[in-house]
């Protein structure tokens, strides 16, 4: 997931109308991975970081359509974000799992 949120602007682009339905993609997996993770350790956190991620990449989406570079930003910065929600998300697992 990482690897396809951090090459996801670049296909859209090349794809055209693309960016919406990666987007859908995004939030399926972050629905299959955060619901369960939030359930096991509660933490609001990763919570946070998953629907700012999620509205970073909305926004660039469709907000920033057609603006390549501040598309291009935000887009980065929210996959960076869900990169981070779902690191948090693996470890507070991993900590719960081991107990």
């Amino acid at each position: 997931m990482p690897l396809f949120m951090t090459v996801a602007p670049a296909a859209a682009s090349v794809l055209g109308g693309a960016h919406p339905v990666l987007l859908l993609l995004v939030i399926g997996v972050a629905v299959w991975s955060f619901i369960p993770g939030y359930r096991c350790h509660q933490s609001r956190l990763v919570a946070g970081l998953a629907f700012t991620g999620i509205s970073l990449l909305a926004v660039a989406a469709f907000l920033l359509h057609g603006h390549l570079l501040a598309e291009t930003a935000v887009s980065l910065v929210g996959a960076t974000v869900m990169m981070t929600a779902h690191w948090q998300n693996r470890k507070l697992m991993r900590e719960a799992h081991a107990h």
